[in-house]
């Protein structure tokens, strides 16, 4: 199916909004392989699909961090997010600032999939789970309705960088059947 990059980035945006991704974590640890294993190795699968989970969970927790700051410190997102998907959340931050809100709690993610993979990037699908978050304005007040879906699939890539980190590059929301339970 044909998409337009910034209806998918619109999409990304509403979801974003709508299901109130975020809040505090710990510190970020940016990943370091030097490469990406090949598919004929026998711990190929294994291996990536811990390599994905280690990006993702690097990604996710500069982006609660810094949504948890109103959208501040986007410098942070450098560690975990290249390309598209910082570009992205770049964008996504400045509007956090620009309305005075701030994300509280902390995101979680589960039914990670390795897609395709290669040396030098994995595809992955995951769901993200944001029933632990709230989204509060500049007083403090809630903002989240309490039917908001919590979990919302994305198709993400992470690629090798030039310093050897595996990096979020690319973040979409998945408009295909939704594989979250």
């Amino acid at each position: 199916m044909f998409r337009q990059k910034h209806t998918v980035r619109n999409a990304s945006l509403i979801v974003l909004l709508l299901t109130l991704l975020t809040g505090c974590g710990t510190a970020i640890t940016a990943p370091t392989p030097s490469i990406l294993p090949t598919p004929e190795n026998s711990n190929s699968r294994s291996l990536t699909l811990e390599q994905a989970t280690t990006s993702y969970e690097n990604f996710q927790r500069a982006r609660d961090l810094v949504l948890a700051d109103g959208g501040q410190g986007t410098e942070r997102m450098k560690a975990s997010a290249t390309g598209d998907a910082l570009e992205e959340f770049m964008i996504d931050a400045q509007d956090f600032e620009s309305r005075g809100w701030r994300l509280v709690g902390r995101t979680s993610f589960d039914s990670i999939a390795v897609q395709r993979a290669s040396t030098t990037e994995i595809t992955y699908y995951v769901c993200d789970d944001i029933s632990g978050t709230d989204l509060v304005d500049e007083g403090g007040n809630s903002l989240v309705k309490p039917d908001r879906a919590v979990r919302s699939p994305w198709s993400v890539t992470s690629s090798l960088s030039p310093d050897a980190a595996l990096k979020v590059s690319v973040r979409e929301f998945w408009v295909g059947d939704d594989f979250c339970d």
